[in-house]
């Protein structure tokens, strides 16, 4: 356990290959000596390790992990490999399989009252709403995770993270108090894993808002990173924004970057924002249309416009408007909605509007029977709605959905209350 334990503290600081080493170490015992705790706990330090630096053979190893905990009652370790594989999936861009374990991870740590566990995961499931472009229902799940009471740093820490691009993205008027305290939240850590974020999280902010100056110091650094430090992902988001800004600052990195990145670095911006869509992440398609000459300008820019018009991203809207303004195409822009948006609000597990009613009566303790005669419905009508409510919320029965929403307030419908 001691080897097991060094393998977790090299994974948490970044030394990946120390953590594949020592985790090996602890198994290589483990067979001399056979202890099932010590090997779940090493085969998801090596699983983690491997797979946060694009290895997937590790996936076998954290799933191995998984069953053996989930089989001998180990929920502390099976909580662990919930968030360590969520937080690699949504990373990595693997967003259906991030939908998986997140929602079995809640549901888990819900069931076992692993609150330690509960709100960091909840903070990536935030982070995954992010992704998916759905930055409304991304706010809604940080905020109620920042506002509860007795959380430590950490566990706020990626709700905070979150929290701080979305009111970015939205152009709310406290981003930069948000963005101010994630930034020095993440640093308290010294963990690279949340640094590396919120400097990039900072050099979004300063390209939207047109602050060279910040950005260019932020990159410096990330830039001095050494490859065995970051992932390919984050090298290839570092790459893409030194070229948005036109900095002469050079990066050598010896990663392999992903596919979007790459296309937009060869100036291919259309293919770059298609194979954002393919893997599910439309604010980062819109990023790479906002990076085209005047040329493609007059189909990219329209295109870039509906896509951040639909999530709200009213900073990235301005900056539209700013740069087809400059290209003399600012009337082939959709005309500026005036007002408040009258997008329907997603809900964060995407319960439709009817499963919202009708989990607004569970909550109540209200019987399906009794549903039925209030909404004028058949009682198999009702049924099959609270089956779908139950599982879209991953709990067995109704007072699992109750405890879902009492640990996520969130999730409950904006309704009254029965009489």
């Amino acid at each position: 356990m001691a080897y097991s334990l060094k393998s977790q503290f090299n994974m948490l600081n970044d030394h990946m290959d120390e953590a594949v080493k020592w985790g090996n170490h602890a198994l290589e015992l483990e067979k001399q000596h056979p202890n099932v705790e010590v090997r779940i706990h090493a085969l998801n330090n090596i699983g983690s390790a491997m797979v946060l630096r694009g290895n997937e053979e590790g996936e076998a190893h954290l799933q191995t992990s998984l069953s053996l905990s989930l089989e001998l009652g180990f929920h502390e370790h099976a909580a662990r490999v919930y968030t360590n594989m969520s937080d690699y999936c949504v990373k990595y861009k693997k967003l259906e399989l991030a939908e998986k374990f997140i929602a079995d991870g809640i549901a888990f740590d819900t069931r076992y009252d692993l609150d330690s566990w509960t709100y960091y995961l909840i903070g990536i499931l935030a982070q995954l709403r992010m992704e998916q472009g759905r930055l409304r229902d991304a706010e809604t799940i940080a905020q109620g995770v920042l506002g509860l009471d007795k959380l430590t740093l950490l566990m706020k820490l990626p709700a905070l993270s979150v929290l701080a691009r979305v009111q970015l993205r939205l152009n709310r008027p406290n981003y930069k108090k948000t963005l101010n305290q994630a930034i020095e939240n993440a640093f308290s850590t010294d963990e690279l894993q949340y640094i590396i974020p919120a400097r990039l999280c900072a050099v979004e902010a300063a390209w939207l808002h047109k602050n060279d100056d910040a950005a260019y110091q932020q990159l410096k650094f990330l830039t001095e990173l050494d490859d065995s430090k970051i992932d390919h992902w984050s090298a290839g988001e570092i790459a893409v924004w030194i070229r948005r800004f036109g900095f002469d600052l050079p990066y050598n990195t010896s990663l392999s970057l992903p596919e979007p990145y790459t296309l937009e670095l060869k100036g291919k911006f259309t293919e770059a924002a298609n194979k954002w869509q393919s893997l599910g992440l439309p604010y980062n398609a819109a990023l790479s249309l906002m990076q085209v000459g005047k040329d493609e300008a007059i189909e990219a820019l329209p295109k870039a416009y509906k896509i951040l018009e639909t999530m709200e991203a009213k900073t990235g809207l301005s900056m539209i408007r700013s740069k087809a303004e400059e290209f003399g195409l600012l009337n082939m822009l959709p005309r500026s909605r005036r007002g408040p948006y009258k997008i329907s609000r997603q809900h964060p597990i995407g319960l439709t509007s009817k499963e919202q009613e009708i989990l607004g009566f569970i909550l109540d303790g209200v019987s399906n029977r009794e549903i039925s005669k209030l909404l004028s419905r058949s009682q198999r009508t009702i049924e099959n709605h609270v089956s779908s409510i139950l599982s879209k919320l991953n709990v067995p029965n109704r007072l699992g959905a109750m405890l879902r929403v009492q640990s996520e307030p969130w999730l409950a419908p904006q309704r009254s209350t029965v009489e």
